[in-house]
């Protein structure tokens, strides 16, 4: 089993499409919601829900990776609410975790969209996107896998007490993990190679984490086609509009 447990605040208009694809793929999503209308979503669906006060980052994930030692998975996929990963990725990654202790990729792709909202105030049809690529980390950080799709074997997760993180944490996460595991002599490594895809969504719906026109440097790309090739489970988010105006009345 795989098990991926996913902190949950706002962007409603997504990540109820990032634990369904997490299903169709064989993982078992675990959510780490503060508000009651993220729980209502997540039990309305089926899906294992853990509702807490709101909290510090660090302190959400490791609650939520503590919460999956339970499950007694082979391994933790960890991504966040608004991170896909292609349907491969599993196959691609587990076999590697005899070897390995946590797994990544380099790079990740950024699919941004903008939506208008005048004069168009009732509807998300009216939009643009653009996918771009970030090629990793530089410098002191090079050749350290970017966060968003590492899977990390219970081995390692065993001895780190399944809490990979600080308590006290809102930012640096990655770096935050990447510590930990090699503090207990984990061995990582860094896939830079195009046979997996990882995908990070951004949006003027909600804050983001990054500033994208800033962080990304961007290629061209034809979005429906990438989409199409790596990510056909969820690619009904690209029909949001209704499904963003049905969440609303909830």
């Amino acid at each position: 089993m795989i098990v991926a447990p996913v902190p949950i605040h706002g962007r409603m208009a997504l990540w109820p499409w990032t634990i369904h694809r997490l299903t169709e793929i064989g993982v078992t999503p675990l959510c780490i919601v503060d508000r009651d209308q993220e729980r209502y979503l997540a039990e309305k669906y089926g899906w294992p829900v853990k509702q807490v006060k709101k909290m510090p980052l660090g302190q959400k994930w490791n609650i939520g990776f503590r919460w999956a030692e339970k499950y007694n998975p082979e391994a933790v996929l960890y991504v966040g609410s608004s991170d896909w990963v292609s349907e491969n990725w599993i196959d691609f990654f587990l076999p590697m975790l005899k070897q390995y202790d946590m797994v990544g990729v380099k790079g990740i792709h950024h699919l941004h969209r903008a939506y208008f909202t005048k004069p168009f105030p009732n509807t998300l049809k009216h939009f643009i996107q653009r996918l771009g690529y970030w090629s990793g980390y530089t410098g002191e950080r090079a050749g350290e896998s970017c966060g968003g799709g590492r899977m990390l074997s219970s081995r390692i997760l065993d001895k780190i007490g399944w809490s990979p993180f600080d308590d006290t944490g809102v930012h640096n996460m990655d770096c935050n993990m990447l510590n930990a595991v090699k503090d207990k002599g984990g061995k990582v490594f860094t896939y830079d190679g195009n046979e997996v895809k990882g995908l990070s969504i951004s949006s003027d719906l909600w804050p983001n984490m990054h500033d994208f026109t800033r962080d990304i440097s961007f290629e061209i790309f034809e979005v429906g086609e990438f989409l199409k090739n790596n990510f056909k489970t969820g690619l009904e988010l690209w029909n949001v509009d209704g499904v963003y105006s049905q969440i609303l009345k909830q």
